[in-house]
């Protein structure tokens, strides 16, 4: 999402500016709900925090950004948001992830296939798409690193097929 500098650097006077700011990060939350929700539709949703141990830190984000989409793939995911974040205290990276399966996660084979840190699993149980978009967003905003404030989709989704 452009900052207000950058639209001010395209040569919008700053209401402007500020009002696209403002649009554009209203439908960034509209759609980040409406894939959450379609994410809660699933018999099986997670939150799942990715860590890094010391030997998988700096590396480039798209090396992350794969490693993720190819972890979430070997242990048949249909679809997934996560996000960018940086600890409090270490400003290590992570992951905050949303996941989504039609059966139970393996967890034995997610902690088997991520070698690059430690993984934190949790069963989602109340299906609030409003709470989880709210938390989500909350890390993004308050993360210490500027690149922290970018969230990832899962691309080629499947439809979920009725029964």
């Amino acid at each position: 999402m452009k900052t207000l500098n950058d639209r001010k650097k395209e040569g919008r006077a700053l209401e402007q500016a500020i009002e696209m700011h403002q649009h554009c990060y209203y439908k960034r939350l509209v759609r980040l709900k409406k894939r959450i929700a379609s994410l809660l539709e699933y018999k099986h949703p997670y939150f799942i925090t990715l860590t890094l141990n010391e030997t998988s830190t700096g590396l480039k984000m798209g090396t992350y950004k794969r490693k993720i989409t190819q972890t979430f793939d070997d242990v048949q995911a249909i679809d997934f948001v996560y996000n960018i974040d940086y600890g409090k205290s270490t400003e290590r990276l992570h992951f905050h992830a949303i996941v989504s399966f039609n059966n139970p996660l393996d967890y034995k084979q997610l902690y088997h296939i991520w070698k690059y840190g430690a993984i934190n699993i949790k069963p989602i149980i109340i299906k609030d798409s409003e709470a989880l978009k709210r938390y989500i967003t909350k890390q993004t905003e308050h993360a210490v690193k500027k690149t922290a404030g970018k969230i990832f989709y899962k691309r080629n989704v499947r439809k979920k097929k009725e029964n």
